[in-house]
């Protein structure tokens, strides 16, 4: 399990469009830090990060709609993490931050940074899933396997999620 972090860490949520986002913050006096999570993960993933980059930022680890504490998503909903994003980084009242981003939560940090560069004082993306362009049934194939896997993984019990995890990334931390 993931730590919660620092006991003086602030716990909070930011609307956004047609819901709200959860986040964790560290308030520190150093410049701002949004971290976005990878898919399988929420903004608790960056809590050893956090507790090691703290004493010189501002770090707000955002769970994305869908994870974690934030606003579900339900069939057919529309969601736009780049959108939900600039919507937290505005709402949380901040300029200039640096965004770092984990796979699907690097491709969201690279859209906020293309879409408002002026917002944006450096990008870090980790493993970022920059998919090419794809014809529309190659699109629709890829959706459909995403669609089975995430069934695949709901069907599971925590205990077999953790085994399967484990099995496919062993060092990395439960």
């Amino acid at each position: 399990m993931v730590s919660s972090g620092s006991a003086d860490w602030t716990p909070g949520e930011v609307a956004v469009s047609g819901g709200q986002l959860a986040y964790h913050r560290t308030g520190g006096d150093g410049p701002p830090l949004v971290l976005s999570h990878g898919l399988t993960d929420n903004g608790l993933c960056w809590t050893r990060l956090a507790e090691a980059l703290a004493p010189d930022f501002d770090i707000i680890m955002l769970d994305a709609r869908g994870h974690g504490a934030s606003s579900r998503v339900g069939p057919g909903d529309a969601v736009d993490p780049v959108r939900d994003l600039a919507e937290a980084v505005e709402a949380l009242g901040l300029t200039r931050v640096l965004v770092m981003g984990h796979s699907v939560g690097a491709r969201a940090s690279a859209g906020f940074a293309a879409a408002l560069p002026d917002r944006v004082r450096a990008l870090v993306l980790e493993d970022p899933p920059l998919v090419p362009p794809m014809t529309p049934e190659a699109r629709a194939r890829r959706l459909q396997t995403f669609r089975e896997q995430v069934a695949r993984f709901r069907s599971m019990t925590e205990a077999e999620l953790r085994a399967f995890g484990m099995r496919q990334s062993p060092s990395w931390d439960p």
